[in-house]
């Protein structure tokens, strides 16, 4: 935008330069009309323009710098000396000058409107009236010429830096650091040499000089124009500032975020979890990014920033792609407007359109968020982990066990000026996170995939393993603060604090357009997210049936999706792809290919030490099958997972998604109950261990219509059996008959001697593969391979 700024001080001396004509001449000369300037005196403005265009092209010497600005000095002296106005021999009007434009620089197309505007801009640098420039005003626009002559030439090797245009960089950041402290220089200097701080000049007035003087010719430009309007008018207000403290502060401000956009615009800054030096230019950079909001001159005014100027900021972020996501402005608009709404408001029940301005109490949250985030982060930076340096959970546990975060929550007090009630709360929200790390089974990834093993604590971590960790772990917390029932402490860990059926449902709707957007969800979903409420309640570490979800269980859950689902999904298609298992022009919904099952089949085997890393004791089952075994185990667990039962021979991004939560949720609850030798397969007892979860969903399953009619003799069944057994208990034996045999129990399969042992026989264990049949019933219930379901 500088560039447009320099363009405007130029037309405004050439045309003011460029008006030595007969009417205006000394002694206003009869017809003949003559020009007393010589066409010599005039022939260097013809090389203005040109080194005007090498100046934005940042290929201007200073030689060029300065023969131009010689020029315009020139050609004011003689304007000065050699011509006079109509009505004051000292003066021209707005009319006069629009009548020397008409007649002698109609190329240049400078209306009537554009004089006054002109003018205007007059009247803010060197005072005086608007309608009017004296000659004493042209003695001081050359001298206001002289400041930014210099001024020019000290930004001219970084005009392309502040075209905004991605094809222009990349740049370093050291030359953005150059190129913003020079900017934030050069406009105080400017600012300070003119009367703008004494004038209501604001940015209303340098859009309609621009518009009227044509300089905008590109949608390009006008896009720009329109993204600096409003960035001044969400950082400074639309009302014209008051004073010259108030003008630096808006400059200080402008360049702030200007620098910040350019940095995430040029640098090749990837908000993403890849590596140490890059996470922490992310977090300088949001961190930053929040004080500068904080410390413009609007909030610190008004309390409050409208977010109607600050979404299409966000608008024109997501067309230069800084934000890796793939979404539409309206659905992303809506989406961080929901998560301001729930996450960071004092009122969580609003309409998302309703939002109009960022208010303190969003700020407070927001920063209480960023700081447990980036003290977590800080500690797991301090570990020194190299590239090459891997842990084991002891002894990572030992080192986050032992870090004291005392000396973070005190910067937090005397540098970034945080009150002690919000270190307070950012404290707690650390050791909650601590908390969890600490756990007998942690939340550990391996390979960007959530590990579920009971010999995890035998896994080596790297340093992107524990900070993939950690993120999923704090977008865990926000659904928990954000869609939850949470205690009035705060602490996620407080029996209070939970999720509820219905506060799942809210956060699926919420959250379901975006995440269809980014091909999360499956768009021919027809459940409301009860079903993943359920897996959450029922397959995680944590879970319990009790129809709530707790802390632990939302952060296991959300690992499971993000760091078990996605991420295996995504790595079995890129080998498939690789290994020619695409058929050719067929597309699936989520714009992956389709894949043929007999190459997928093969691959999935050759690769199961790959794919299954992170579940690797299920990987070593696979293995050890032989090749019909295989074959029988795989068609049973793609018979679970598989979306569409007509779609046999082909494999698309549903199945291989429930294929992948499928096999995490078999080792989940191996992991759990799978105690006692022969290891690998769970018995009658430890199967029992599991019912307590299982209680209540047992409960509404059997009151299946379908169900209840294969019961509805079991009271009869009960009543052979109770003299030893309770109902309670003959539901849990018929719970675990279910596991061992796929199907409900029929009267046959009651012993007579029940009132003398066990109801049903059980014989042998349940491995993997035979646990499938139970999940093959229950498919319906868990939202695993149900047509349309997530």
């Amino acid at each position: 935008m500088i560039s447009k700024k320099i363009k405007i001080l130029f037309s405004f001396c050439l045309v003011l330069g460029l008006t030595g004509c007969d009417s205006f001449l000394k002694g206003k000369p009869q017809p003949p009309k003559i020009v007393e300037i010589q066409a010599s005196d005039l022939e260097c403005v013809k090389d203005v323009q040109a080194d005007f265009k090498k100046l934005v092209e940042s290929q201007a010497s200073e030689k060029d710098i300065d023969d131009s600005f010689d020029c315009l000095y020139r050609t004011l002296d003689q304007f000065k000396n050699r011509a006079e106005g109509r009505t004051n021999p000292n003066s021209f009007t707005g009319s006069e000058l629009f009548i020397i434009f008409d007649t002698f620089f109609k190329d240049a197309e400078i209306s009537q409107n554009a004089t006054d505007n002109l003018l205007v801009l007059k009247k803010a640098l060197l005072g005086g009236v608007e309608n009017e420039i004296t000659k004493s005003e042209l003695d001081l626009l050359k001298d206001y010429l002289k400041v930014l002559q210099v001024e020019v030439k000290n930004l001219s090797p970084y005009i392309k830096v502040f075209t905004f245009k991605k094809e222009n960089g990349p740049f370093d950041q050291k030359t953005l650091n150059l190129a913003f402290s020079q900017l934030r220089s050069s406009l105080k200097t400017l600012l300070t040499a003119s009367k703008i701080p004494r004038a209501e000049y604001n940015f209303e007035d340098v859009k309609q000089l621009t518009t009227s003087l044509n300089i905008v010719e590109k949608q390009e430009d006008q896009e720009l124009l329109n993204l600096v309007e409003n960035v001044v008018n969400l950082l400074a207000g639309t009302e014209p500032l008051k004073s010259e403290a108030e003008y630096i502060q808006s400059i200080d401000n402008f360049v702030d975020v200007s620098a910040l956009y350019a940095e995430a615009l040029y640098t090749g800054m990837k908000f993403e979890i890849s590596e140490k030096n890059q996470l922490n230019r992310v977090l300088s950079f949001t961190g930053r990014l929040i004080d500068a909001f904080e410390n413009s001159l609007q909030y610190t005014k008004t309390r409050q920033l409208p977010v109607k100027y600050l979404d299409p900021i966000i608008n024109e972020v997501l067309k230069a792609k800084i934000i890796p996501v793939e979404v539409s402005e309206p659905t992303f608009q809506r989406f961080y407007k929901m998560a301001v709404i729930r996450i960071f408001n004092d009122q969580k029940n609003l309409d998302p359109v309703s939002l109009e301005t960022l208010r303190p109490v969003n700020f407070r949250k927001i920063k209480r968020e960023f700081h447990i985030y980036k003290a977590y982060q800080d500690m797991i930076n301090s570990f020194d982990f190299s590239p090459k340096t891997y842990l084991m959970p002891p002894a990572l546990q030992a080192k986050i066990k032992a870090y004291s975060v005392t000396p973070s929550l005190t910067k937090m007090l005397q540098v970034n000026k945080l009150d002690q009630a919000l270190v307070k709360e950012i404290a707690l929200g650390f050791e909650e996170l601590r908390q969890e790390a600490l756990t007998k089974l942690p939340i550990l990834y391996r390979n960007k995939k959530y590990i579920l093993a009971s010999s995890q604590n035998t896994a080596e971590v790297n340093w992107e393993d524990v900070s993939r960790s950690h993120y999923v772990k704090m977008l865990s917390r926000e659904l928990m603060l954000g869609w939850g029932q949470v205690d009035p402490s705060l602490s996620l860990y407080s029996a209070n604090s939970r999720m509820f059926k219905e506060d799942f449902v809210k956060w699926y709707n919420d959250f379901k357009e975006f995440a269809i957007e980014l091909k999360l969800f499956d768009p021919r979903a027809t459940d409301n997210g009860a079903d993943n409420f359920m897996q959450a309640d029922l397959f995680t570490y944590a879970g319990n049936g009790d129809n709530q979800l707790h802390f632990l269980e939302v952060m296991q859950f959300t690992n499971m999706l993000l760091g078990g689902g996605a991420e295996m999904t995504d790595d079995i298609q890129k080998v498939m792809i690789a290994a020619g298992c695409s058929i050719p022009g067929q597309i699936d919904i989520f714009g992956k290919p389709w894949f043929d099952e007999k190459c997928f089949l093969k691959n999935i085997r050759t690769n199961s030490k790959r794919f299954f890393s992170h579940i690797y004791l299920f990987g070593n089952y696979v293995n050890a099958l032989n090749e019909q075994e295989y074959l029988g185990f795989y068609t049973e667990l793609m018979g679970v997972a598989r979306l569409k039962a007509d779609t046999v021979g082909r494999v698309e991004t549903a199945d291989i998604r429930a294929f992948s939560l499928l096999s995490m949720f078999i080792d989940s609850l191996f992991t759990i109950y799978d105690v006692k030798a022969p290891f690998g397969e769970v018995g009658p007892e430890e199967i029992r261990a599991s019912y307590p979860r299982f209680k209540n969903f047992v409960a509404e399953y059997v009151k299946k219509p379908d169900v209840a009619e294969k019961l509805k003799d079991w009271s009869k069944w009960y009543n052979v059996c109770q003299l030893s057994h309770s109902k309670e208990e003959f539901l849990q034996e018929a719970f675990i008959f279910l596991v061992y045999n796929g199907r409900i129990p029929e009267k046959s399969d009651v012993s007579l001697l029940c009132n003398f042992g066990d109801i049903f026989k059980f014989e042998g264990n349940v491995n993997r593969r035979r646990i499938l049949s139970t999940f093959q019933i229950l498919k319906d219930e868990i939202a695993l391979g149900n047509a349309g379901k997530n």
